[in-house]
């Protein structure tokens, strides 16, 4: 974890290069820029900041594994972040002409008290890993319906990928298992936030 985080530390600025290139691009700084050109400079702004996000995790990830980590929790409606987890999953899902579908069974308009940028990052953890196992044109839905009495809100990710073997559910939840061949990095950070 110490290692992810100085190496997470070290990535910020070639990727601060990378976003100042692209916005000044972007407000045609280097020439004129076609509007179709304009919204993917601006997709790719928005992702440079999702990467800065994911260095941050990163960073703090010595922080999540020990159980101090900095939580900034505020009230925000469900509709806001809808469209924040919506504009960071588009990149991912657009290629394979997957839809993800939204269920929310209580008003989108509801508010949520909880850190928007952790439950943001964890939604999106969960869902790119189903965009990756579901089949193209396939769908994948993130729903939302009330829990228990304390007034909690289950988010649940929900595809129709081929699964996860019973005797497999237990070892993706450790540090550094995947079944999918990467490093299982974002599967232990999604059980983190979702702890927090």
């Amino acid at each position: 974890a110490r290692l992810m985080s100085e190496t997470a530390h070290d990535l910020r600025s070639p990727l601060t290069t990378v976003r100042e290139s692209i916005r000044l691009i972007r407000n045609g700084d280097a020439g004129a820029v076609a509007p179709e050109q304009h919204v993917y400079l601006v997709s790719a702004m928005d992702q440079c900041d999702c990467m800065f996000q994911m260095i941050g995790e990163m960073v703090q990830l010595e922080r999540l594994r020990t159980g101090t980590p900095r939580v900034d929790r505020k009230w925000v409606a469900i509709s806001e972040i809808r469209k924040s987890i919506d504009e960071t999953l588009r990149p991912w899902a657009l290629p394979r002409e997957i839809d993800v579908l939204w269920d929310i069974m209580l008003d989108p308009a509801t508010l949520v008290y909880a850190d928007v940028a952790m439950l943001r990052r964890l939604v999106v953890n969960l869902a790119t890993n189903e965009i990756r196992v579901t089949p193209e044109k396939g769908v994948v839905l993130v729903q939302l319906q009330r829990s228990g009495s304390a007034g909690g809100i289950r988010w649940s990710v929900i595809d129709r990928g081929r699964g996860i073997k019973r005797k497999d559910l237990q070892r993706i939840s450790e540090r550094g298992v995947s079944l999918g061949g990467g490093e299982g990095l974002g599967l232990l950070i999604s059980r983190q936030l979702a702890a927090l």
